[in-house]
């Protein structure tokens, strides 16, 4: 449910709670990724906050309004972020895991376990920094 008030759309957290929890909103089954649990929930609510914030600060305010009485649809609006991308793990392994100013480095790691270990840093990283496939 989403409410306007003084010109700011709001998204009603309680109302998109119990939609999640009664399985009433159409959003639980539109990503076969994601599954009815306690993430889901977390994700489903954060996703709406997210959308709201595109349709209403991001967008243009025709696309908003489009969008919202459902003259046109944009699709995963609930993630703020690049849809997809390609990474080479040969280059993080002769790189290390790198980057990013003012945060913790890592040099190309010399043995199997630190590879690893650095591999799944990046995959988790990625997987809460892009969206899609």
């Amino acid at each position: 449910m989403q409410q306007n008030i003084r010109g700011a759309t709001t998204v009603d957290v309680e109302s998109s709670i119990n939609e999640y929890l009664d399985r009433k909103d159409w959003r639980i089954h539109a990503n076969a990724n994601q599954g009815y649990s306690l993430g889901g929930l977390i994700l489903n609510v954060a996703g709406k906050v997210t959308a709201n914030y595109w349709l209403s600060h991001v967008y243009a305010p025709e696309a908003g309004a489009a969008h919202r009485e459902g003259d046109l649809h944009i699709h995963d609006l609930d993630m703020l972020s690049g849809y997809c991308a390609g990474w080479s793990l040969r280059t993080l392994l002769h790189e290390g895991l790198n980057g990013v100013p003012g945060k913790v480095e890592a040099a190309p790691p010399r043995h199997m376990s630190s590879a690893v270990g650095q591999i799944v840093n990046f995959l988790g990283t990625m997987q809460n920094e892009w969206a899609g496939a």
